[in-house]
């Protein structure tokens, strides 16, 4: 079946328009370059207890202080259990850091940051939040955390949520995620949900031997961008960073079909 089309009505991107981008220019992104994770993005850190969950998110906060700026104003943290990593953080932070156990305690999105779209990119104040295992609370509880993954990115917030399963998750907050992070071999159901879920261009077997790669070294992990524009050769890493060359993989599924 084919068909034939005239454009003559394209849609326009105002958002490339000049009058738009000399008064709403986009923020300043110095975590990218080092993590491989937007600014102002959800992600996901999936794995079994003990996997090295709470490890993955000391890595994003070590590469969001490469920049010789940095990148959060403030990190606020929201776990239940006491963590040796997270008291090495508060340490080493002195300032800028908040930790809270109770989510009834934690702060609504829109009372940890003013909104930050209409301020010049130089005066933008961006903050992570972190939520270490509270993706299964009750359901008025996970309120709380979807609004975050929903209103955040005008806030200048950066978030990145815990879970020790992808799919028990509440659906309406894993569909908002930008990135997961895998430290453990989801179950073949799981990993082809999260594959049809999101377009991604491998197939379960392709993603499988990437993760397996990644989880032969110590405390390493596979990292996917969600987002149907990431580019091809920054949709797969192992760990931030280390992007796989997936050309040859895509060609042979191509054969194979």
């Amino acid at each position: 079946m084919s068909f034939k089309i005239e454009r003559k009505n394209k849609t326009t991107n105002f958002y490339e328009l000049k009058e738009f981008q000399d008064k709403y220019k986009a923020s300043i992104d110095n975590l990218y370059p080092y993590a491989g994770i937007k600014i102002n993005s959800r992600t996901m850190i999936v794995g079994q207890s003990g996997a090295g969950k709470s490890n993955a998110v000391m890595n994003i906060i070590k590469a969001s202080s490469e920049h010789k700026k940095g990148t959060f104003k403030e990190i606020h943290l929201l776990h239940k259990i006491d963590e040796s990593l997270y008291d090495f953080l508060e340490d080493k932070l002195k300032t800028g850091f908040k930790c809270y156990k109770n989510i009834k305690d934690f702060p609504d999105v829109i009372e940890i940051n003013e909104e930050q779209h209409n301020k010049k990119p130089e005066d933008r104040v961006e903050k992570l939040v972190i939520f270490d295992d509270f993706c299964f609370d009750a359901k008025k509880d996970l309120e709380k955390l979807l609004r975050y993954a929903q209103f955040s990115r005008k806030r200048g917030i950066t978030c990145v949520y815990l879970t020790q399963s992808f799919y028990a998750t509440e659906y309406k907050l894993r569909q908002q995620m930008n990135n997961i992070i895998l430290l453990s071999i989801p179950n073949k159901l799981n990993l082809e949900m999260i594959i049809r879920g999101f377009a991604i261009p491998l197939n379960v077997d392709n993603v499988k031997k990437l993760l397996q790669y990644c989880l032969s070294f110590p405390l390493e992990y596979l990292k996917i961008g969600l987002d149907a524009n990431v580019p091809i050769d920054k949709k797969f890493s192992c760990g931030l960073i280390d992007y796989f060359d997936i050309s040859d993989m895509i060609k042979e599924q191509e054969e194979e079909e």
